[in-house]
């Protein structure tokens, strides 16, 4: 579609020598544009590069408009999994067991309106 946004996510998670984690991802869309954005977990989210992949994706959804297309590029194989090839399987099970379940999940019912 000729208005389609394209959204480049990326996250990272690194420990330190104490063990402290920093997560951190950002969207970007392109040169200058005020959407783009930097993302840093709050404490109570789990603090894993998987986890920060899946918030910047959802984030990039939320700020898109509903009659809008989005392509997401991702380097993230579990994240892109989680959202096609495991996604019914997990709904169906009522996410239990799955790990980063309270972003999915509202991710999952944006992406089906």
């Amino acid at each position: 579609p000729p208005n389609m946004i394209m959204a480049y996510t990326d996250g990272s998670c690194i420990r330190n020598e104490g063990g402290e984690t920093m997560v951190g991802a950002g969207i970007w869309l392109r040169q200058n544009d005020p959407k783009n954005r930097v993302i840093h977990l709050p404490n109570y989210i789990e603090q894993t590069n998987n986890m920060d992949e899946t918030v910047v994706i959802l984030a990039a959804v939320q700020n898109t408009l509903h009659n809008q297309a989005l392509l997401i590029k991702s380097d993230s194989q579990v994240t892109i999994d989680s959202l096609t090839k495991h996604l019914q399987k997990r709904e169906d099970d009522g996410w239990i067991g799955t790990v980063n379940k309270n972003i999915l999940r509202p991710l999952a019912a944006i992406l089906r309106k």
